[in-house]
């Protein structure tokens, strides 16, 4: 569920895919693992570089998943795009956004192997308090 074709012209930066993949594979006790943030000012290619990511390690996830947290309402539209697409919430026309993302969080907290990439986030408030 990447909404993005891989970007053909992506190069270099074989050091940085490396660190992003060995953070996220990391197994440390008592820490938040496989959680990486990118961060940086605009338009120097942290969604390519997560894009790219995403496409040269599929094969080590069952499911690769992408927000966009431009605003709370693209967030959940994400969500509710993956409840559909993987069928993981039995009904979800019921459900408000919220619970619709909570629902779906629980059920990635069931399953292995998966990775989901929030791309721009930068008001961490879009994220609401009801699904952290």
């Amino acid at each position: 569920m990447v909404p993005y074709q891989r970007n053909v012209h992506f190069t270099g930066r074989e050091k940085l895919l490396a660190t992003v993949h060995n953070e996220l594979s990391k197994e440390l006790p008592q820490r938040w693992n496989h959680r990486l943030a990118l961060y940086g000012l605009g338009g120097v290619g942290k969604t390519q570089l997560a894009l790219e990511y995403a496409y040269s390690h599929k094969e080590n996830y069952h499911g690769v998943y992408w927000l966009s947290a431009v605003s709370q309402a693209t967030l959940f539209s994400g969500f509710q795009e993956i409840a559909v697409q993987t069928s993981c919430i039995a009904k979800s026309g019921t459900l408000k956004p919220s619970e619709i993302a909570v629902q779906v969080l629980k059920w990635l907290n069931r399953e292995e192997k998966w990775l989901l990439i929030v791309d721009n986030l930068e008001d961490v408030s879009v994220v609401d308090a009801e699904i952290r």
